[in-house]
């Protein structure tokens, strides 16, 4: 099950023939999207990795920013922002995936070391997260549905992104903004 789940989002796999992840498609921005995502999953799913995508884990790991990127949302996680701002400093970015990943979790370490301190979140910083917010799915991935849901629960507010303008139809990206009737 894992294995279909891997190949729909990552795109061409053994799904259609092909062996697990025989190119890396991270030359475009969706596909760099699809890749960081699919590594996340990988990171911590040592099983999956290991029987299907070990040779393309590996090969992530050792091109791109992947892997520190993980450690720094690890480091978040765990509530040290200032060692994350750190280890952000010291990432040359690659592409501009990774950028609105960097953007964002400056951010994030910048709102929660507010929390922290019991201070105010910057208004400079607010209207980053929100214009980040704004930004298009396809082209920068998670980073933006990740600022969308802080923005969200910083501001207990709702904001309806245009998504339809920049988004296919067939990308793994979709997400709708309109509700269903019962």
């Amino acid at each position: 099950m894992i294995v279909l789940i891997l190949c729909c989002i990552r795109g061409k796999s053994q799904c259609d023939g092909g062996t697990a992840f025989d190119y890396i498609y991270s030359q475009t921005p969706k596909g760099y999207a699809a890749d960081a995502n699919m590594y996340h999953i990988l990171r911590n799913d040592k099983v999956a990795r290991e029987k299907y995508y070990n040779d393309w884990y590996n090969k992530m790991t050792a091109t791109t920013n992947l892997g520190e990127l993980e450690n720094v949302f690890e480091t978040l996680l765990n509530g040290n922002y200032e060692a994350a701002r750190k280890m952000l400093k010291s990432i040359t970015v690659a592409n501009k995936v990774e950028e609105k990943i960097i953007s964002f979790y400056r951010l994030y370490a910048n709102y929660f070391q507010t929390v922290k301190e019991s201070t105010t979140y910057a208004p400079n910083d607010s209207l980053k997260l929100l214009n980040m917010a704004h930004l298009c799915l396809n082209e920068y991935g998670a980073s933006i549905y990740r600022a969308r849901e802080l923005y969200k629960n910083l501001y207990k507010t709702v904001v309806k992104y245009e998504d339809c303008k920049c988004l296919e139809t067939d990308t793994r990206f979709v997400a709708s903004n309109t509700q269903t009737p019962n």
